[in-house]
């Protein structure tokens, strides 16, 4: 949501998106680091048995008011 507003800014504002090239790049940085953070997470999380279920993937519930557990 955030990155969405704040790409629309910078177009109103007059900016002009990157090159391909660049675009592709990041978000292939930002895929693989964040598979490089959470996997290991939860892994581990799982191993001790900290966390099951819907845990692993959302530690804080962002969907715990549709549903109580």
């Amino acid at each position: 949501m955030a990155g969405g507003v704040d790409l629309g800014l910078a177009l109103l504002l007059g900016e002009h998106l990157p090159a391909l090239p660049d675009v592709t790049a990041a978000l292939l940085l930002g895929f693989f680091a964040y598979g490089a953070s959470a996997s290991p997470f939860s892994w581990s999380a799982c191993a001790i048995s900290a966390v099951r279920g819907p845990e692993r993937i959302f530690p804080a519930r962002p969907l715990s008011v549709l549903y109580s557990a």
